[in-house]
């Protein structure tokens, strides 16, 4: 009886422990697989690495299948003949896959396990053996056994200082090395083959990390519907849209590149913060002075020569600028001499963009006195009766006039606000565009959005869209409320 009590209490305590791991094991493949956030991933996943995912997905099905070890032998000898021929150089350039684990060791090196089985088709789900794969790239977990490869990630360095701002469970787009090995072709990690099949881990040396943050939001992007309050669909047709000014953005702080390809932190750096050095001491005057309150922004191209010599500058502006303020930016480059650019960058001739921003000062600007204040110069010669007609026809101008004021001046604090969030550590396209409508309420709150350019670029979307929702906009000026929600459109380029 005794004997009994103990298998079943065994029984009590192993079972929740069983089923609490497949609920767990259930809740991850659903989150893997959610299937608006696996639209967007698989819209980012090149076509090469979804040939790959699926083709060794088939090879452990097949192996899970095989009768006997001979035939697992040579499944796996025709699987290392595939990853030669789609893999030969070893480069895994630009995967999509999620951080499984992220450690460091005790003089903290930090190693690396990203998963990719979780980009397989949603059909998947209801097969056990597509379940049994998985598929991760990575480092060694230790330095004895990473003498020969180098795969950890050391302290100090820019991609070590760059990891730290990412955790376990994230989307990332990532570039790195593999090995080449024995057995599979690649390195793998482990010498068992049930492992190196069903559950295979590729070494991997890493070179760049980017992060995919796919944000949940209450509004639906959509490039033919929005989602107004109530949570239904509806078709904008508002034609205040058009009557509203465009703000054009630019997604970049300081500068852009023609090529991020190489080691240009140091050298680019260096030459940045001399410039905003120079022209933080030397700023136009009339913009100081509070002549050109509206502000705008000044770009300033340069091509340099791999000797460090300038070849050409072009001066481009947005905005309210004058000549004095394209004057002091490209003078604020030109000051600067440059070392030889660093050997490792791959072209003739690089191109840089420098970006300087002149804030609008809003308490500077004047009105329009004969907008303004018309009826100041012309009561003195009017009758009673036409006095007070054109009395009313002045503050109908008035009041359209500090409308106009107000509208600039919160378009000037929207951009201001989702500027801030450009953090792109990546280049994109230059003929690239994309073009949102937004709704805020009066406290400033994103209602609607929509898309209504094509997109020729996701990762350009996503990167919009997660700097879109990290914005914070003010309230709505109390002059603007008549007209909540408030729409505008931005226009946004690299």
């Amino acid at each position: 009886m005794k004997i009994k009590l103990k298998i079943i209490l065994i029984f009590l305590l192993i079972f929740p422990i069983i089923f609490l791991n497949n609920a767990l094991s259930i809740q991850e493949q659903s989150s893997l697989l959610n299937e608006d956030s696996q639209n967007i991933l698989n819209d980012l996943i090149s076509i090469n690495q979804k040939n790959i995912l699926k083709n060794l997905q088939e090879f452990a099905i097949k192996y899970e299948s095989s009768p006997n070890a001979i035939q697992k032998f040579l499944l796996r000898k025709k699987r290392k003949q595939f990853i030669n021929k789609h893999l030969k150089d070893g480069l895994f350039n630009g995967w999509v896959g999620r951080i499984k684990k992220l450690q460091t060791t005790e003089n903290g090196e930090a190693s690396l396990e990203i998963e990719l089985s979780g980009l397989t088709e949603i059909k998947s789900r209801g097969n056990n053996s597509y379940s049994k794969f998985k598929l991760t790239v990575g480092t060694f977990k230790g330095p004895h056994e990473d003498l020969e490869y180098k795969t950890l990630i050391y302290p100090e360095t820019p991609l070590y200082n760059w990891l730290a701002n990412f955790q376990e469970g994230e989307w990332i787009v990532f570039s790195g090395n593999g090995f080449f090995g024995d057995k599979d072709y690649l390195k793998v990690f482990g010498s068992d083959e049930y492992q190196a099949m069903m559950r295979p881990k590729f070494i991997v040396k890493f070179e760049f990390f980017e992060k995919i943050n796919i944000l949940e939001s209450e509004m639906k992007i959509s490039g033919k519907t929005s989602i107004s309050k109530n949570g239904k669909q509806q078709k904008n047709a508002d034609n205040n849209f058009f009557n509203t000014k465009i703000i054009n953005i630019r997604y970049y702080q300081n500068y852009r590149l023609s090529n991020y390809n190489w080691n240009y932190e140091i050298f680019i750096n260096r030459w940045n913060r001399r410039v905003r050095y120079h022209w933080n001491n030397h700023p136009p005057s009339d913009y100081l002075e509070g002549s050109k309150p509206r502000g705008g922004e000044v770009f300033v191209l340069v091509t340099v020569q791999r000797d460090g010599q300038i070849k050409n500058f072009k001066v481009n502006s947005l905005g309210e600028v004058s000549e004095n303020m394209k004057t002091s930016a490209l003078e604020a480059v030109r000051v600067v001499s440059l070392p030889p650019i660093p050997e490792d960058f791959p072209d003739e001739e690089l191109k840089i963009e420098f970006r300087f921003e002149h804030s609008r000062i809003s308490h500077l600007i004047k009105k329009d006195p004969k907008q303004i204040n018309p009826k100041d110069k012309i009561t003195d010669n009017l009758n009673d009766n036409g006095g007070k007609l054109l009395n009313t026809m002045s503050d109908k101008i008035n009041e359209k006039q500090i409308l106009s004021i107000a509208r600039a001046s919160y378009n000037e604090e929207i951009k201001q606000e989702l500027s801030s969030h450009f953090k792109p550590i990546q280049r994109f396209a230059p003929d690239l565009k994309l073009e949102i409508k937004l709704a805020l309420n009066n406290s400033g709150k994103i209602i609607e959005k929509e898309i209504i350019s094509r997109i020729k670029s996701e990762k350009f979307k996503l990167a919009i869209m997660n700097s879109l929702i990290k914005a914070r906009f003010n309230s709505i000026p109390k002059s603007l409320f008549s007209e909540t929600p408030y729409r505008i459109m931005l226009r946004i380029t690299p």
